[in-house]
């Protein structure tokens, strides 16, 4: 039999000893004295002591029954509450540990929440009988089942159990206990089973606002019995990294635009915020040395940031890694956040319209494709190179190299220009399309948006306006226009619109940059439907009235020059903005790429992409992972 209290069950052993001790000494013999009526005694203890000693072995073994018993029932209750007095009947005892990052939390003696469960866990799996099987679960993403099924072996259980560490991933709680019901119903109905939980159940080990799933709830009790561990009371001080967030995730290295700014938020937990000082520190690839910075937290403070400006070193085109560290604290880890830029020394853009020839014509005759390259490049030493491309020739090789395409002559694109353009988009490229001022009749749109592969409805035939159209003061948040949000109310409200094709909000999926005072989208952008499951980050902006003083009078007006700058900038700054996914998941990746890498650990494997566009096993640990293609 095994005890889980086994000290009960040895004290009622020893108890037992008790009265075979007193037996032995009440049975010294003694030296005989006769005396006169010595031979009737004789005679009368011959004839009953075969009774005597039958009484005497009777009466030993009741006392001895009794210390024993008492031991085994101050033992038993605690037998029956873990569920695993079965009578002969096959046990099986399974662990599920809490090793997710929230396990690195480490108490007042210095011990991490991991160590100890699995001191807990490994004081269980002593206390068994040989023949008990163990099965052991962990909950960081994505849970697993480490012994499953169970096995026999408790010494190289317990080695396994020394042998773990808290991993950089969120816990799945709910997978865990669906690896639990997996195994337990493969055990069949033959075996009793024990479940025990370990965790601290700190912030992180379940989401709080979604029940965790009923997948024990048809579990018969007699048969297996789930015991959890006593959440932790303790509170751990943290001070956590949350996020990196550059100004814009493309760097134009000498150019007085706050490109390279950029910000750290902290936040910072505990049972007892007082004032206190955190440095932080931001490092990266191929950028040159950035000065600490501390945040001073005032009591009670529990979010804050800092801001830093990155310098590229390198002068071509280049990814940047940053990694932002506080100093190790209570739950170190959370005290590192990762994150990529892009750097470049000029943002490569295709103009595709008519190449015009001698003097440039008066301001009133200019073209949409000229007034777009002018607002590109209002003065010399401007970071945009603005390259015009015939669209009745364009095809892959034009494109080669470049960050983003107008395209205010839509109607002059052949089909093999259009694929062209579909595949720079899924490469990340920006495409900015506008109508073109020339037709009224505008059968381009069908090609556009099947080429594109976009959710959109747009009319072919413009919406005219006599007096103009002005644009609402109060125009939408938008992602692409959000540096020059706080100005948008004064820049827009000197602009009209006489003309503009109609966009269905009904009939599109597209976020709205721009809308005319009665409610009508102007800009629209968006992605190729397909891209969102194929990983692939380009972007599409539709202007709905063409850069013409026919159409509207935005050319000539100071909005022209921000709006086209921000299309562009912050366009390619989303595109190429590296892609950030949990510790532990398999995201989605562009069509490309066939190899994933772990930087700056020399023992990384590289991880394979799947026919689903996503790593063939999670990425498990935290850190900046470079991409190949074949």
């Amino acid at each position: 039999m095994t005890f889980l209290a086994p000290t009960l069950a040895l004290a009622g052993v020893l108890a037992m000893a008790v009265p075979i001790v007193i037996h032995l000494l009440f049975r010294r013999r003694r030296k005989p004295v006769e005396w006169a009526a010595m031979r009737q005694l004789l005679e009368a203890i011959r004839r009953t002591s075969r009774r005597l000693r039958l009484e005497q072995w009777l009466l030993l073994a009741v006392r001895c029954a009794m210390l024993l018993l008492l031991g085994l029932a101050l033992a038993q209750p605690l037998l029956r509450a873990a569920g695993v007095l079965g009578g002969g009947v096959p046990r099986a005892v399974f662990l599920v540990l809490d090793d997710s990052v929230a396990s690195s939390a480490r108490g007042s003696d210095g011990v991490t929440a991991l160590a100890r469960a699995v001191e807990q866990a490994t004081s269980v799996v002593r206390s068994l009988e040989v023949s008990d099987a163990v099965g052991v679960i962990a909950t960081a993403r994505p849970a697993r089942g480490l012994v499953v099924p169970p096995s026999t072996d408790h010494s190289s259980i317990i080695r396994l159990l020394e042998s773990l560490t808290p991993q950089q991933t969120p816990a799945d709680l709910p997978a865990a206990l669906g690896e639990l019901r997996t195994a337990i119903d493969r055990l069949g109905p033959s075996h009793r089973v024990a479940a025990y939980l370990l965790s601290d159940f700190r912030a992180g080990t379940a989401a709080l606002d979604t029940p965790l799933p009923a997948v024990l709830s048809t579990l018969r009790q007699d048969d297996v019995r789930l015991l959890a561990s006593p959440p932790a009371t303790e509170p751990v001080g943290n001070v956590q990294v949350v996020a990196i967030d550059p100004l814009r995730s493309l760097l134009l290295p000498g150019q007085a635009d706050g490109s390279g700014q950029v910000t750290v938020r902290l936040a910072r937990g505990g049972d007892r915020l007082d004032p206190a000082v955190s440095r932080v520190r931001l490092e990266g690839s191929d950028i040159q040395p950035v000065a600490p910075r501390v945040v001073e937290w005032e009591a009670g403070q529990v979010s804050g940031s800092v801001v830093f400006t990155v310098v590229p070193v390198r002068k071509d085109r280049a990814s940047v890694g940053l990694v932002a560290r506080v100093d190790e604290d209570g739950q170190p880890g959370d005290d590192a956040r990762f994150g990529v830029v892009e750097s470049r020394t000029e943002v490569r853009v295709a103009l595709l319209d008519r190449r015009t020839f001698g003097v440039e014509a008066a301001v009133d005759r200019l073209t949409a494709g000229q007034w777009m390259s002018r607002a590109l490049r209002p003065y010399e030493g401007s970071p945009m190179e603005v390259t015009t491309i015939d669209p009745n020739a364009l095809d892959d090789r034009d494109l080669r190299g470049v960050d983003a395409v107008l395209l205010p002559r839509p109607d002059l694109l052949a089909d093999v220009g259009w694929a062209a353009l579909r595949r720079f988009v899924d490469r990340g490229g920006v495409l900015v399309v506008s109508p073109p001022s020339e037709l009224n009749v505008h059968l381009w749109i069908d090609r556009f948006l099947g080429a594109l592969d976009l959710p959109w409805t747009i009319g072919i035939e413009p919406v005219a306006s006599e007096q103009g159209e002005r644009l609402a003061e109060q125009q939408p948040t938008s992602e692409l226009l959000r540096l020059v949000a706080g100005e948008l109310p004064q820049l827009v409200r000197p602009i009209e619109v006489f003309r503009w094709l109609p966009i269905d909000r009904r009939g599109t999926q597209a976020s709205t940059l721009l809308v005319l005072a009665n409610g009508t989208p102007l800009a629209i952008a968006g992605a190729p439907k397909s891209n969102e499951t194929a990983g692939a980050s380009g972007l599409v902006v539709f202007l709905a009235t063409a850069p013409d003083l026919a159409w509207t009078n935005l050319p000539a007006k100071p909005f022209m020059v921000p709006f086209m700058q921000e299309l562009v900038r912050q366009g390619v700054s989303l595109s190429v903005a590296a892609q950030q996914t949990l510790a532990g998941d398999r995201p989605v990746l562009p069509t490309a790429v066939a190899e994933v890498q772990l930087l700056e650990v020399a023992e990384a494997s590289p991880v394979g992409v799947d026919a689903s566009h996503r790593p063939a096993q999670p990425l498990q640990r935290a850190g900046l992972y470079e991409l190949f293609d074949p």
